[in-house]
């Protein structure tokens, strides 16, 4: 059979009416028939046809999923087969865009997984052609793009922008498909538009009148720009920012996205190096601890794993600077102990494990590490970390 988009159409409805009995149901076999096809359609070069009717307005959900789907799997896995063209090229990225702005649009928006599918579409389309050969600035034209619709059209692409921001840093982190000097290049390029969109971030959600539900979209997408590589005097300025958020939430399962970000800035790989942004942020972050204290005191271990996460984080990548911050002051001493005391706190959390907390897991790494760099301390400072931390 065929892979044209009327096939696709049919089989892709086939295989949900055969797989609705479940994998036990009579339609098992037929639906493992249709999935095996379905694959094979997904992989032909005919899915860079086909996969545009399938995202017809009016076609199923199931259907405008499979034909995003198809787009992105081609994107990611065969990107060669148009790239050697420039008109193909040019071709593809001008329906990908206006597809991806077309369910972005909240206005007339598709499905929300078909809009997801399409973003992960174009995000791979944008690091594998970044560079002077085939899309100087991709990022920057998105951001240009946004600009103009805030102007025309107020918010209405913003969720779908926001949504691309998420998925960019994640996609540009997993493709493997692409030689590591073409990477680089995609990385380059989307490094120079870095500053803006933390920029565009901040704005966001320090604007008054932006929802609730925007403002998390915005953090959501910070945390892969944040793996991706923050310079780290951007991270403390979005960790000032993200801290108080947290603090007027009062729940740390409500503030769960902040607390996400503020945990990666924590593990950034270099932050070590810059002992003075880490020591201006734990004092802040002991802050948290009456948050802390409110879910045990309501035995809502779960609601605290977001919080508690962030405190192992701030042992496991900073032991060190823990221990070497007791000798250089009183108050070094002083904000050492409290972070290691809230550790404590948390090692000892009164609950069953793994039915009522799953706290105490988290612990065992920080626990290691930290009994590994207090056997490396030089003498003098072996001697007084004990009465710093243990008595």
């Amino acid at each position: 059979m065929e892979f044209t988009a009327e096939n696709v159409e049919r089989v892709v409805k086939e295989f949900y009416c055969a797989g609705a009995g479940g994998a036990g149901g009579p339609g098992a076999g037929a639906a493992a028939a249709y999935n095996d096809w379905l694959d094979r359609a997904r992989l032909s070069k005919e899915a860079w046809g086909f996969a545009w009717e399938l995202l017809r307005p009016d076609q199923s959900a199931e259907v405008q999923f499979f034909g995003a789907n198809a787009l992105a799997m081609k994107v990611n896995q065969s990107f060669s087969e148009v790239e050697a063209v420039e008109a193909d090229f040019g071709e593809l990225r001008q329906r990908l865009v206006s597809v991806f702005r077309q369910y972005s649009d909240t206005q007339s928006a598709g499905p929300k997984v078909v809009q997801v599918k399409l973003a992960v579409a174009l995000a791979s389309l944008m690091i594998q052609s970044a560079g002077p050969r085939l899309w100087l600035d991709p990022l920057g034209d998105h951001l240009a793009l946004l600009r103009r619709d805030l102007q025309e059209t107020g918010t209405r692409m913003l969720p779908g922008f926001l949504e691309l921001l998420t998925v960019l840093p994640e996609e540009f982190s997993t493709i493997s498909t692409m030689p590591s000097q073409r990477k680089a290049e995609a990385k380059e390029s989307l490094a120079k538009k870095l500053p803006e969109v933390l920029q565009l971030i901040i704005n966001l959600l320090q604007e008054d009148s932006m929802s609730e539900q925007v403002k998390k979209q915005a953090v959501r997408s910070l945390e892969g720009w944040v793996h991706f590589g923050v310079p780290v005097a951007a991270a403390e300025q979005i960790f000032d920012l993200l801290l108080p958020r947290v603090i007027a939430l009062c729940n740390a399962e409500e503030a769960e996205e902040y607390l996400e970000v503020i945990t990666s800035i924590i593990g950034i790989p270099d932050l070590h190096t810059h002992p003075n942004h880490v020591k201006r942020m734990i004092p802040k972050l002991m802050s948290l601890e009456q948050i802390l204290d409110t879910h045990f005191a309501a035995e809502d271990y779960d609601g605290a794993l977001p919080l508690a996460s962030l405190f192992v984080a701030v042992g496991e990548h900073h032991s060190r600077l823990l221990l070497d911050w007791t000798v250089e002051s009183e108050e070094g001493k002083a904000q050492a102990g409290r972070a290691v005391a809230v550790i404590l706190k948390l090692s000892s959390t009164p609950a069953q494990f793994p039915t009522d907390e799953r706290i105490s897991e988290l612990l065992f790494g920080f626990w290691y590490i930290f009994q590994d760099d207090i056997i490396a301390c030089e003498p003098q400072q072996y001697q007084v970390i004990p009465t710093c931390f243990f008595l």
